[in-house]
């Protein structure tokens, strides 16, 4: 098959062979590197082509040949793969615009696309993508080639977004384009377009076109994760076609593993067809539409009416419920000619309505995003002879059978038109009804979203007692009022319930992952756990989150290789997945591979500039590395990202380590000038002190900005930088910068700046210096703290005038202590004496010494 496979690729590109062999081209080069892979091989037959038009993929195939490769290209695409490379986005979006005058180049659409995930805006990838409407045979050569010179991890990302792509495709009625976007992603990489395919073949055989979703499947799938869900849904077509020997051997040749276990177990027991109620083809929804809306909208056109899944959510919004509800699904159908009966957990009823043709409204605990939530599917089929319930899904990312053993542990509607309602009176008076119809009422506040309410509406006495559809609902109205509340308590109730619930099979996967959630784990509990989250996928097949979940409970028990595992096949499973990422790139820096974690932290934040935890851990690196500035601009990123967030203490201290870590590498003034504007006054601080050191008009600028800074801790920095001595010249001989400090002194708010002045001015050699210092100790306009009057008596040690001696003679009248004693110290240092002044002696005894002081300043000594 996979010779055959070459053979035809290799056809296609010949097809054009005659003018490309007049241009000189190596076709079957070309052609053999599309089959192989092998880009060694492909690098030296380019290298040997005289041929121009060969030669221009020579940097590009240098790439592709060595992942660890780079480029002296300063443009194009190897310059925009280079920057891919080296973590460079701005770069790559550079190249990526300089590349858009060539419009009919068909890689342009997917480096759009993966330029634009790597920034986050998968949104914006996806729709071109799908506008692009590139031809899978025309571009295989250059899609091989991008693919294999990509990154990993870009070209995992970008295989990802064609299939969100071709769901799209489906989706919006655009069948045809849905073939060659996964033929296209094969082209990029193989295993990964096998998810594609999936997709793809899914899609298409829900929508009736079952020819050409077998023609999607044809192709072997290689090793990997998609591997059994691809082997299951040629069973499931082979099954749904009456073909039972072909469903039984295509089960047979999946891989054995968890994923899709349950189903391809099923199948090997298949026979024939299975009953399937007739109906209109489904349309395939994007993930985006709300599921229970999807499953109601369809078992309307079931019943023969038509409503759309948005309108039926709208109105169920309208009446601040969902469309899970039971009263809102009994009125919906009603006002579409039919009835149904609410059951809970009776399999068996199950079955007999389905094979009497009766459709059913099934709800299930699903992963919905990164939570759980009550959703509703269609169930239109069932086979005896391998138990399988046939869904109607029109999500192609998901099987569309279930065993009718979980009907056990549900609740459902079985729902007849009207000239059929009467079947359901054989089922009204049993138990099943009975406590179906007390479970809808009970779980109406579930559907508007009020899970708290519904928890106390099931512990109702009248609710009967414990019973493992009680227990799971319960449990799942518990768990989830404990996640929005973050009650801890009541988490651990619910899983209490689940326990019970999941004593009786089958275990389903949302049991499975509360029961493994719980709490803590050693090393033999986390080997248990994991296997119970693998245990998932037997059910739902190959899902990221399960394996993400497995890393978290692995890890945390030490078993780092097994951790790894999981998060690799986490990765291959969604590679847009941001929290995966990171918890790689944690991993890997714990684990001591720092270019790694560089690199899976530095893509985490170019998606997710806001992820505070990956600037946590990449900034320590970059600081490491000596890449400050680097270190700054993720931060800075961080802040603009979430404005919010930018005074948190995390935050604030990341910023801080960084600027100082720039403050302290400083090597001119220059370097300083954008960190004086640091929104952290400790920064500002660190800018202070150390711009003193640079001896240069441009440092006393910024010194002089900083004197006037909103924060006193910065003022008094900047105020005393100004203690080194070139500055003390400075005022000295700059009446305007005398000035600056001595309006510090007499208005600043703060003491503790104007003491700083004080102590500036005394090493000022100026008289304005002296008079200043002399207006502030006593009179009219001395300082109002005591603290800053002791400073400025102090200050005017050694300045001997006559008014320095009046103001300190003054100064011992002083009401404060330490004022007293700051002038007293300083007379004596002039008159070699205190005259018996003691500062805390009695007023009277201190009047005393303050008149021979006075006596002391008549004399003129």
């Amino acid at each position: 098959m996979r010779s055959r496979r070459a053979l035809l690729l290799l056809s296609a590109l010949t097809a054009a062979l005659p003018a490309r062999l007049a241009r000189g081209e190596d076709v079957a080069a070309r052609a053999r590197f599309v089959a192989d892979r092998d880009a060694r091989a492909l690098l030296g037959s380019l290298e040997a082509s005289a041929d121009a038009s060969d030669r221009t993929w020579l940097p590009v195939v240098r790439l592709a040949a060595d992942p660890a490769a780079r480029t002296d290209a300063t443009s194009g695409l190897a310059a925009l793969l280079d920057a891919l490379r080296t973590l460079d986005l701005a770069a790559a979006r550079r190249h990526l615009d300089g590349m858009r005058t060539r419009a009919d180049d068909p890689l342009l659409p997917w480096l759009d696309a993966v330029v634009a995930e790597r920034g986050g805006r998968d949104d914006d990838a996806v729709r071109r993508l799908l506008d692009a409407r590139t031809d899978p045979e025309r571009a295989a050569f250059p899609l091989a080639v991008l693919g294999a010179a990509l990154p990993g991890d870009d070209r995992d990302a970008l295989v990802a977004l064609v299939r969100r792509a071709s769901v799209l495709a489906l989706a919006s009625g655009r069948l045809d384009d849905a073939g060659p976007l996964a033929r296209a992603a094969a082209a990029v990489d193989r295993g990964a377009g096998d998810g594609v395919r999936l997709v793809v073949a899914r899609g298409l055989r829900r929508v009736g076109r079952e020819g050409d979703a077998r023609a999607m499947l044809a192709p072997p799938a290689a090793p990997g994760p998609w591997a059994a869900a691809v082997a299951l849904e040629r069973a499931l077509a082979a099954w749904r076609a009456g073909d039972g020997e072909g469903a039984r051997r295509a089960a047979a040749a999946a891989p054995k593993g968890d994923a899709c276990a349950v189903a391809l177990a099923a199948l090997a027991a298949a026979k024939g067809a299975p009953s399937v109620l007739a109906a209109p083809p489904l349309a395939v929804l994007e993930p985006e539409v709300e599921p229970s809306a999807a499953a109601l909208a369809r078992l309307v056109a079931v019943l023969g009416a038509t409503v759309r899944a948005e309108d039926l959510a709208a109105r169920a919004a309208g009446r601040r419920t969902g469309c899970a509800d039971a009263a809102f699904v009994r009125e919906t159908v009603a006002a579409a000619g039919g009835a149904t009966l609410e059951l809970e957990g009776d399999a068996a009823v199950a079955r007999e309505a389905l094979l009497r043709g009766l459709p059913l409204f099934v709800r299930r605990m699903q992963r919905r995003a990164a939570g759980w939530a009550e959703t509703a599917v269609l169930a239109r089929g069932y086979d005896p002879a391998t138990d399988l319930v046939v869904l109607d899904d029109p999500d192609p990312t998901r099987a569309d059978v279930m065993p009718a053993a979980a009907l056990g542990k549900l609740r459902f509607a079985v729902a007849a038109l009207k000239p059929r309602a009467a079947e359901l009176d054989a089922w009204r008076a049993t138990e099943a009804a009975r406590r179906g119809a007390s479970l809808g009422e009970a779980l109406a506040p579930l559907a508007a979203g009020d899970a708290a309410g519904a928890a106390a509406a099931l512990s109702r006495p009248e609710m009967g007692g414990p019973r493992p559809v009680l227990d799971l609902y319960l449990g799942a109205c518990t768990w989830l009022a404990a996640m929005a509340a973050k009650d801890e308590g009541r988490r651990a109730l619910a899983g209490g319930l689940l326990r019970r619930s999941a004593a009786t099979e089958p275990v389903l996967p949302f049991e499975r992952y509360v029961r493994v959630t719980e709490g803590s784990w050693g090393r033999d509990e986390a080997d248990a756990a994991a296997a119970d989250l693998a245990a998932i996928e037997r059910d739902e097949g190959p899902c990221a989150w399960v394996h993400g979940a497995r890393f978290v409970v692995l890890e945390s028990a030490r078993f780092h290789a097994e951790a790894s595992a999981a998060l690799d096949v986490a990765r291959a499973l969604d590679p847009l997945d941001v929290l995966t990422l990171y918890f790689r790139g944690s991993a890997r820096r714990i684990a001591g591979d720092l270019p790694g974690a560089r690199a899976d932290l530095a893509r985490v934040l170019d998606r997710r500039p806001d992820t505070l935890a990956a600037a946590e851990d990449l900034v320590p690196i970059l600081l490491d590395a000596g890449e400050t500035r680097r270190a700054l601009e993720v931060v800075s990123a961080l802040v603009a990202a979430d404005p919010s967030g930018a005074k948190s203490p995390r935050v604030r201290q990341l910023r801080l380590r960084t600027e100082v870590r720039l403050v302290r590498q400083a090597r001119a003034v220059g370097d300083l000038v954008a960190l004086a504007a640091s929104p952290e006054p400790d920064t500002r601080k660190e800018v202070a002190w150390t711009v003193a050191s640079f001896e240069s008009p441009e440092a006393e600028t910024v010194l002089r900005r900083l004197l006037d800074d909103a924060d006193e801790g910065v003022r008094r920095k900047a105020v005393q930088a100004f203690q080194r001595p070139w500055l003390a010249d400075r005022v000295a001989a700059d009446a305007a910068l005398l000035g600056a400090l001595r309006a510090r002194l007499e208005t600043d708010a703060a003491p503790t700046v104007r003491e700083s002045v004080a102590f500036v001015l005394s090493h000022v050699e100026a008289p304005d210096a002296v008079a200043a210092l002399v207006a502030r100790l006593a009179g009219p306009r001395r300082d109002a703290d005591a603290a800053v009057r002791a400073a400025v008596a102090e200050a005017l040690a050694g300045r001997d005038t006559p008014a320095t001696r009046d103001v300190l003679v003054a100064a011992l009248d002083d009401e404060a202590s330490s004022v007293r004693s700051a002038a007293v110290r300083v007379l004596r240092r002039v008159a070699g004496t205190t005259n018996g002044f003691a500062p805390d002696d009695p007023p009277d005894r201190r009047a005393t010494a303050v008149r021979a002081w006075r006596a002391w300043l008549a004399a003129g000594r």
